[in-house]
């Protein structure tokens, strides 16, 4: 899953924000003047999976690289082709969406997204009611695990812009859920929201995380996790077709399948540190069937198979790179 390339300036939007603020109010509301969103009602959408990528290797293969390039810019053309289409061809973005590298860049995801969900972005949910978290049973443990939520942030992205973000992600849960009372809140549900607040900004992320919470997630927000269980029960049966041996080895070792209940209620964004791997796999998974990330599991079981399973104990799947 390569990272997405992007043109020079691209995102930098919550520095070029701390420097307006710097540079006076008047400098501020000129500046904001000159973003708008897709949809035209607030500011550029925050872009962070750009800040979090590791710096880039030197140009070893400078041919390979520019191919490469050639082949993203062709890419986003092609994308663009379709969407400024009439009607909107949905299955050519969905063949983007799967195709490698993904969508690319979160400007593209704020455009494609919502037509793989079919969301109209004209029609918006309203701004949370001030009285929201007094009327909402579920505050204080969604509060308690936004409060946890910090490796969930850019690193270098200042203390007040990350707290005004995760009050920000409290309502959009907490709107979500008071909008429909067939939901129930679980732990990890957090980790998709905030997928979707970082890359779309908060009106559009909470329109499309209710119209997930209501499809893909579904499942997940019953008031047991009974069909939780039975997603899971999917795993095995799926390694033992690929793999049969490690089957039986993981049946022997008693393994279960809880290890793998992280990367599935949270679409693996629990576990993965770098974000721009986990917006390339929101891509994949809003262009499949919903069940896809247990399919997604299955593969990572089987890739695991040189690394040894242990026994019941076995500790989940962690990527190297991320501190626990």
């Amino acid at each position: 899953m390569g990272g997405p390339t992007h043109a020079p300036g691209e995102g930098d939007w919550w520095r070029r924000r701390s420097r307006r603020r710097k540079a006076g109010p008047s400098a501020w509301k000129r500046g904001k003047r000159k973003t708008r969103s897709p949809a035209g009602r607030r500011d550029e959408p925050l872009r962070w999976s750009e800040n979090m990528t590791q710096p880039r290797p030197p140009r070893l293969h400078h041919n390979a690289e520019r191919d490469s390039e050639a082949k993203q810019q062709r890419k986003v053309a092609e994308i663009y082709q379709v969407l400024d289409s009439e009607p909107v061809d949905i299955a050519p973005l969905r063949r983007m969406a799967i195709s490698e590298g993904g969508l690319l860049r979160d400007e593209i995801r704020c455009k494609v997204w919502p037509r793989l969900l079919n969301v109209n972005t004209d029609d918006l949910l309203p701004p949370p009611e001030e009285e929201l978290r007094e009327k909402s049973k579920d505050y204080q443990q969604v509060l308690l695990d936004v409060r946890r939520s910090l490796r969930r942030f850019p690193p270098d992205m200042p203390d007040e812009q990350r707290e005004g973000l995760q009050e920000e992600l409290i309502d959009c849960i907490l709107q979500v859920l008071q909008r429909n009372a067939q939901l129930h809140y679980y732990q990890g549900y957090h980790d998709i929201v905030v997928t979707f607040l970082l890359v779309v900004g908060d009106r559009l992320a909470a329109t499309l995380v209710e119209k997930l919470s209501t499809h893909h997630l579904r499942d997940f927000m019953d008031p047991t996790m009974e069909n939780t269980r039975h997603i899971l029960n999917y795993l095995m049966p799926i390694i033992d077709q690929v793999n049969p041996d490690l089957h039986d080895f993981m049946q022997r070792a008693e393994v279960g399948t809880i290890f793998a209940l992280s990367w599935l209620i949270t679409w693996f964004g629990h576990v993965l540190s770098d974000f721009k791997h986990v917006v390339r796999l929101y891509d994949f998974f809003l262009a499949c069937h919903p069940l896809m990330p247990i399919y997604f599991a299955a593969v990572v079981g089987v890739r695991r198979e040189h690394r040894g399973w242990g026994g019941g104990n076995q500790e989940p799947l962690r990527d190297p790179q991320r501190r626990t």
